[in-house]
């Protein structure tokens, strides 16, 4: 058994997405949990959070809900 370190992320499928895509050029996941749960590094959190407020802000307000997750720490 091991034990990881790290911000717990809860969100929709579309922003699971972005977190994804964002890991590809920021490593910042520790574990992929499920379609709606990743766990994040707790040092990243912050900047996952201005990136992915971006990406939300450029799109069509009526495509993403502004609430789209949640952090459990």
């Amino acid at each position: 058994m091991r034990a990881y370190a790290g911000t717990l992320f809860s969100c929709d499928v579309a922003v699971k997405q972005m977190i994804l895509a964002i890991d590809e050029h920021t490593p910042c996941i520790v574990m992929d949990l499920d379609e709606t749960h990743v766990l994040v590094n707790s040092n990243m959190v912050d900047m996952l959070q201005g990136l992915l407020e971006a990406e939300v802000g450029t799109r069509e307000l009526t495509q993403f809900e502004k609430n789209t997750y949640t952090l459990e720490m």
